[in-house]
């Protein structure tokens, strides 16, 4: 019959059956078993995987049979590489998981950029002509206290004040006083790192210019902010000329770029394409597409130093350059322009971008799903995230979440408000100021500890993912003498003091401008991507011991015909 056998002739003559049934069967058996399919035991299920896999090393134990030693050393070498390729593959999956970050800086020039934002604040506070307009008439008594510089100079503060004008009693503003002198003493001595440190401090004398100045900084910490902007210097006159590019910026519709806030050290500012007005609305922000003085900012600006009170031992204006919709710090951040010069500020544009490899917050970005990024300023002033200002609001207070110039300092005045139920007067916070000795204490304490630790303020503000900073070269020269004519003819023909002012006392001109389109970027990667260890792996495997990912699939088809094979058993 077809298929059981076939006839075949020897050199006797004689017709014999061959069984091809048996042939085959031997066939096989002698290949390992190499064409069967479904092999019907486990040795040779394994023999199987063993004779046809890809990865190097098993299929020479497998072939080496007949000699005991040959097995040992290839079981041996193939343990050895195995090992290795685990060891290896481990320590690249640990550089992995570090999440290594790599900077890398370039340098592009752009068609037009964003002009930054220009802060400008007069160094007085408070006009002295204005002082009657407030209605806490303790403010102008206090001051005219502490301006009595006449004659011996007084020891005490105590003495500087005229305390039997003030509404309040004399035990109450002694103990104020006191209480105050005590807190800056007990803060120098808590900084102290040695024994011998603290012998040396111990007897120090407290400087009276710094006590004035903070017990003034108390006081206007108690009177509402709209009062004390209509006794500070107003923008119209101090502004005597104004051109952004080629356009007048005074008057006109470029007039609304302007935007007020008062600072507690330097009264009224005034920040010069904010992107927001006054109750946070936005507006477009003003661009350029060529550099050089021509097309920049140009300001003459007039101090009124008539107007200083006598507190104020600085004269000029107080710049800050930063990015739209970003709170400017004056006092931390900003630099002085003096008067009786042209001055000329030329800038740069860098751009910083931060990853968070780990996806933590690491870094934040504004309007983010799911991260707050509110502080004191974004509520008050309606400024973006920065790394001084953030937090929560709770019903008296606000309360930090979160890390930047504003965000440390929401939460060093959220934990002041917090423990000591009072803030310091920098902080533009609901809350009274600290006057008494409790209060002080509390204060110096949570100061150490930001000083020493942070208070967590650190971790709690991360950098944000982009930013961009400004770098600035300032050159001035002095103005000629046909230049102090026209300032006189323009500015000053209905002042009715015109010709007591001294226009190299009372006067600046300030230039602000791009040097170059450029923009230098600081950008930082992840140095070791999901690619980059996939990779890495392969090539470990490759070289080592022969593997790829075909070999992992040979071994998946293994592990299938291995369940495939229990679960007949199983059954039968």
């Amino acid at each position: 019959m077809p298929g059981a056998a076939a006839e075949y002739s020897d050199n006797s003559g004689e017709t014999k059956d061959f069984p091809l049934k048996k042939k085959t069967t031997e066939l096989q058996e002698s290949q390992g078993d190499y064409g069967k399919d479904e092999p019907s035991s486990f040795k040779k299920l394994v023999s199987h995987y063993a004779a046809t896999t890809t990865a190097h090393g098993v299929g020479r134990i497998a072939d080496a049979k007949s000699s005991l030693v040959r097995r040992l050393i290839w079981s041996l070498v193939s343990v050895g590489l195995y090992a290795t390729v685990f060891w290896m593959c481990i320590a690249l999956v640990v550089l992995y998981m570090k999440k290594p970050v790599v900077s890398r800086t370039e340098m592009s020039f752009e068609e037009s950029l964003d002009f930054p934002a220009i802060t400008i604040c007069n160094l007085n506070m408070i006009r002295r002509e204005k002082l009657e307009t407030l209605q806490k008439t303790i403010l102008l008594r206090v001051i005219e206290g502490l301006e009595q510089r006449s004659g011996r100079r007084p020891t005490s503060l105590e003495q500087r004040v005229n305390i039997t004008s003030i509404n309040a009693t004399e035990d109450v503003i002694r103990q104020k006083i006191q209480a105050i002198e005590k807190f800056k003493k007990e803060y120098l001595l808590s900084k102290a790192k040695n024994a011998d440190e603290k012998e040396i401090l111990s007897n120090a004398e407290v400087d009276i210019k710094s006590l004035e100045n903070n017990f003034l900084d108390k006081v206007l910490k108690s009177i509402p902010e709209d009062e004390l902007s209509k006794v500070g210097h107003d923008l119209d006159e101090m502004l005597k000329y104004c051109r952004w590019s080629s356009f007048n910026c005074k008057t006109g519709s470029l007039r609304t770029l302007w935007r007020h806030f008062w600072h507690w050290k330097y009264g009224n500012c005034y920040i010069f394409n904010s992107g927001l007005t006054e109750n946070g609305t936005k507006l477009p922000v003003m661009n350029t597409d060529r550099a050089g003085p021509n097309n920049g900012l140009e300001l003459d600006i007039f101090i009124n130093q008539q107007s200083y009170t006598r507190l104020t031992d600085e004269a000029g204006v107080r710049v800050v350059l930063t990015d739209q919709s970003r709170m400017p710090f004056p006092f931390d951040e900003g630099f002085s322009i003096p008067t009786g010069f042209a001055t000329s500020i030329g800038i740069k544009r860098k751009f910083v971008k931060r990853v968070d490899p780990y996806l933590n917050n690491s870094c934040v970005d504004d309007g983010k799903a799911g991260v707050d990024t509110r502080t004191i300023y974004t509520e008050k002033y309606y400024v973006n995230y920065s790394t001084q200002a953030r937090l929560k609001y709770l019903k008296y207070a606000y309360i930090y979440t979160l890390k930047s110039p504003a965000c440390r300092m929401s939460c060093l005045a959220s934990e002041e408000v917090e423990r000591c139920n009072c803030s310091e007067a920098r902080f533009p916070i609901n809350s009274s100021a600290c006057f008494s000795e409790e209060q002080n204490k509390c204060i110096n304490d949570i100061l150490r500890k930001f000083t020493k630790t942070g208070l967590d303020c650190i971790a709690k503000c991360p950098q944000p993912c982009l930013e961009n900073a400004f770098s600035r070269s300032i050159s001035s020269a002095r103005w000629s003498t046909a230049f102090d004519a026209m300032i006189r003819r323009l500015y000053l023909k209905n002042h009715p003091k015109a010709k007591d002012i001294a226009l190299r006392d009372n006067f600046l001109r300030l230039q602000i401008f791009y040097e170059d389109l450029s923009v230098f970027k600081t950008i930082n990667e992840e140095a070791y991507k999901i690619e980059n260890l996939l990779a890495d792996i392969g090539g470990q495997l490759g070289l080592w011991i022969g593997c790829s990912v075909m070999t992992f699939v040979e071994l998946l088809e293994f592990m299938a015909n291995l369940l495939g094979y229990l679960w007949e058993k199983w059954h039968k």
